[in-house]
């Protein structure tokens, strides 16, 4: 399982929006292949437990062999599955002021 609190790519991420505040991201996956998406924002630590804990315990009993948490959050239905990386910098840049449409990707 890829862990990381500022990446994209990871399964689970986390970046902090104040002191005790963070957004839970979810659904990237451990290939770099499928960034992940904001799942909840401006939440504290109870908060990522208690919202961690269901999804991990449901993805020991139902996951496939070999499946990471991502696809098991992709195929149960928790997360779209639908964006990759060239996807999202697109929809990202698309946003962006133009002199500002220069991005980086970082793989955990």
């Amino acid at each position: 399982m890829t862990w990381a609190f500022s990446s994209g790519m990871a399964e689970i991420g986390l970046t902090g929006t104040a002191i005790g505040k963070y957004n839970l991201y979810l659904g990237g996956d451990e290939r770099g292949q499928r960034i992940n998406r904001l799942f909840r924002e401006n939440i504290d630590t109870t908060t990522i437990l208690d919202t961690l804990d269901p999804m991990l315990e449901r993805y020991v009993a139902e996951r496939k062999a070999a499946e990471g948490f991502g696809d098991f959050l992709v195929r149960v239905g928790i997360v779209d599955g639908e964006r990759t990386p060239e996807v999202s910098i697109r929809l990202i840049q698309a946003d962006m002021p133009a002199p500002s449409r220069i991005i980086s990707v970082g793989v955990a």
